[in-house]
């Protein structure tokens, strides 16, 4: 469902416990830096999404890394959250 919504939504960095990475901050702090001539980032963690030492990766891991290294004011939300607040639109339904 992450890579989908990551495909969709044409999100900067996803991170799927399929393709786990040793130093997954490093990868993307330096695949968004590439990028960082936008408006705006998105990156997508999925639930599961582990290290290769099976270590977690969580949304706030993210949001520190995101702040410390590359300074962008960072934002979460989880799509269960979002689901409630109203009647879901076609792309709603595709993108979860």
């Amino acid at each position: 469902m992450a890579l989908a919504s990551s495909v969709i939504c044409g999100a900067d960095y996803c991170i799927i416990p399929e393709d786990p990475h040793d130093d997954w901050a490093k990868d993307m702090v330096d695949s968004l830096k590439k990028k960082h001539h936008r408006r705006c980032t998105i990156v997508i963690v999925a639930e599961g999404a582990k290290d290769t030492k099976g270590n977690p990766i969580k949304g706030d891991m993210i949001v520190d890394v995101l702040q410390k290294e590359l300074n962008l004011e960072t934002r979460v939300t989880i799509p269960g959250h979002v689901q409630r607040g109203g009647p879901p639109t076609a792309f709603d339904r595709y993108m979860v």
